[in-house]
């Protein structure tokens, strides 16, 4: 029986490529949902909506983002930067010390180096931003159905119709502290009410009728505080609000709205999605040869062509999220 060791370079360039066709699919579900945000794919974005509450519907959706996610992002990502630093490009002119191939195959190999380098940053970016620094703040009130979803927003013209047709609260400081204010004068009404129980009532079933009257007043002020509380603990300025939204998907269109509302984000976003487009539909080109799927040159020609194709579908479907969102759907 043959027990040769197996090549630990080999499956690790195979899982890599194997982690990576996962990752293409993701990114294919990930621009075809933000794609909805924009005005051809659904009024208001409300393709998007749909998409981003259904999501996050699934059990246990932080494991399955660490399964099916995550971890395969991590291992195309370290064991890629390890290839970065082996690997050599081979298409510019040296000093005779490396070779010279200005072949196609050579440039995409090359241009697959640098979008790695160009991923590696921006997806870290992506990821801190979205997924930890503006994530919604969820709020229970009492029942899944009237929990609320606060965003700190930078006010605008367009983001009062925009709110309205999307059925969103905006509360400024001053709304903010009105809303503490009512919840004070509760807080004083119900502890007025309770100690005026405490000694009139002496019928037995006045009396009960009483108590559960006091006990869910008390639970509404609960559910109140709990309300201010959430409001008062997002930091905004002057020119900022706090919007309160039914659903988490309205709650990240609004902030996908206000990312695409800086011509800076919208450009380096755009060089981002480019930089994605190229590189899953390159990979999935050369997963294909490695994997022995296209072994002929007819076949590799076919590849390609498709290669190219998702890569246009890609960057479409980025661009459209990109400059559509709020220059064409949500700008008023």
């Amino acid at each position: 029986m043959d027990k040769r060791p197996v090549d630990s370079d080999f499956f690790m360039r195979k899982l890599h490529s194997v982690m990576g066709l996962g990752l293409v699919l993701f990114l294919m579900e990930h621009l075809l949902t933000n794609s909805e945000s924009a005005l051809m794919f659904g009024k208001d974005g409300s393709g998007f909506i749909k998409m981003v509450n259904f999501i996050h519907s699934i059990p246990y959706l932080k494991v399955v983002e660490v399964l099916l996610i995550g971890i395969p992002l991590l291992i195309h990502m370290v064991y890629g930067v390890k290839y970065l630093l082996t690997g050599a490009p081979s298409i510019a002119k040296g000093k005779g010390d490396k070779p010279h191939l200005p072949y196609e195959r050579n440039y995409r190999y090359t241009l697959q180096r640098i979008t790695s380098w160009l991923l590696l940053v921006a997806i870290l970016l992506h990821v801190i931003q979205m997924r930890f620094l503006e994530v919604p703040t969820e709020v229970f009130l009492g029942t899944q159905d009237s929990s609320k979803y606060l965003v700190a927003l930078q006010m605008d013209d367009g983001l009062y119709s925009v709110s309205k047709r999307l059925k969103v609260q905006l509360y400024d400081q001053n709304r903010i502290v009105n809303e503490h204010k009512r919840m004070i004068a509760d807080e004083s009404k119900i502890r007025a009410e309770e100690e005026k129980f405490q000694g009139e009532i002496k019928d037995e079933n006045k009396y009960q009728v009483k108590k559960d009257y006091i006990i869910r007043e008390q639970e509404r002020l609960r559910l109140i505080k709990r309300w201010v509380l959430a409001l008062e603990s997002i930091d905004v300025e002057e020119s900022e609000v706090v919007a309160s939204a039914d659903n988490i998907g309205t709650a990240f269109l609004l902030k996908v709205r206000e990312t695409f509302m800086d011509p800076l984000a919208r450009v380096l976003y755009s060089i981002f999605v480019l930089a994605a487009a190229f590189h899953a539909s390159n990979g999935l080109w050369t997963l294909m040869m490695s994997w022995g799927i296209t072994l002929s040159p007819k076949s590799q020609s076919w590849a390609a062509r498709i290669s190219v194709g998702l890569m246009l579908l890609l960057s479409f479907l980025g661009m459209v999220s990109i400059w559509g969102t709020y220059l064409v759907n949500l700008r008023v």
